[in-house]
């Protein structure tokens, strides 16, 4: 089961197989974009899924077809760690290697291996910095050349989420959002730059998947938000998304908290969750109706998380604001 935040954001938007071609159509190399026929992209069978890839819960494997003919494979690795990984070149051989593997025994009369594309979606502090090259993870010291062209050699792909532009066209609207998260995720003010990618909130929610990309996005930051969500950000979501950005919200509150009480996160995180709740709360009334009467305002701060959530979705259907106190 996925539950890094990280991991849930990679797998929910580029599982999608529009979000995925975009991005691999937009972040591979020209030459290599074009001889692929993204229109036949698919996930890999899960025959294909060797249970080492699931060391990492968002590794990606899609097969596309190449317009010359057969398939090529494109796998896309997560990679977490706040510093470049040395290691990573074997990593991914052994990877490439167990892919082919179960590959032949689904394709015996196959007689030549389908290619492997490795990319490294990378969001750590550090910059990549290493060699992509797997021979240069050898010590070839003092040897002659002829030695080095004798060795098992490929070429990855990273990219570096640290050094892309945060207005590169890469992918769609909601890919690049993803991106931006991961990126940013480190600094602890996602809620505060939210507002500065209104176009491609508002792009994202437009589309026909439009609920579903929201409680992604949204979603994430609450889990990457230690604090309440800002009151501008809130009259942000209202004024842009309206009230169903509110509910998406609160639901995904309320799964924190489940998910807190299953796993035996500590009670402090749990009261701090929906501390952040009640402000929220809050602040939506006073965007909604103009103000705050006292009595609702005691109400809100009695609340429970079971009544918090009853009044977010008040909230969406009360036409004026003494609705909110009704049994």
């Amino acid at each position: 089961m996925i539950v890094n935040p990280h991991d849930r954001l990679v797998k929910g938007v580029f599982s999608d197989l529009v979000e995925a071609a975009a991005l691999l159509e937009g972040v591979l190399p020209a030459d290599v974009a074009a001889c692929l026929d993204w229109s036949t992209l698919r996930q890999a069978s899960g025959d294909l899924i060797d249970p080492l890839l699931d060391e990492r819960h968002a590794d990606l494997l899609f097969e596309v077809q190449r317009r010359a003919g057969g398939a090529a494979f494109v796998h896309v690795l997560v990679e977490h760690q706040s510093t470049p990984d040395r290691r990573m070149a074997r990593r991914l051989l052994r990877y490439q290697g167990r892919i082919w593997d179960r590959f032949e025994r689904l394709e015996p009369e196959a007689t030549l291996l389908p290619p492997i594309l490795s990319l490294v979606l990378y969001h750590g502090a550090a910059p990549w910095g290493l060699s992509l090259r797997f021979v240069d993870g050898l010590d070839l010291e003092g040897t002659p050349a002829g030695l080095r062209a004798k060795m098992v050699d490929f070429e990855y792909q990273v990219l570096d989420l640290a050094a892309l532009p945060d207005d590169a066209r890469v992918g769609r609207a909601l890919g690049r959002l993803a991106l931006l998260l991961l990126k940013y995720s480190r600094e602890g003010d996602l809620w505060e730059r939210l507002p500065r990618w209104v176009v491609l909130v508002k792009q994202a929610w437009a589309s026909p998947t439009g609920l579903a990309a929201l409680s992604l996005v949204l979603g994430y930051i609450l889990e990457m938000s230690a604090g309440p969500v800002p009151a501008p950000v809130t009259r942000f979501l209202l004024s842009e998304l309206g009230e169903p950005a509110m509910e998406v919200v609160s639901t995904w509150g309320e799964r924190l908290r489940w998910e807190g009480s299953q796993e035996g996160r500590q009670e402090g995180r749990q009261e701090g969750r929906q501390e952040a709740q009640v402000e929220m709360l809050l602040d939506a009334v006073h965007t909604r109706f103009g103000s705050v009467p006292e009595p609702v305002r005691q109400a809100i701060l009695a609340a429970d998380a079971e009544q918090i959530t009853v009044l977010f979705r008040r909230i969406l259907v009360a036409t004026h604001v003494e609705a909110l106190l009704l049994p």
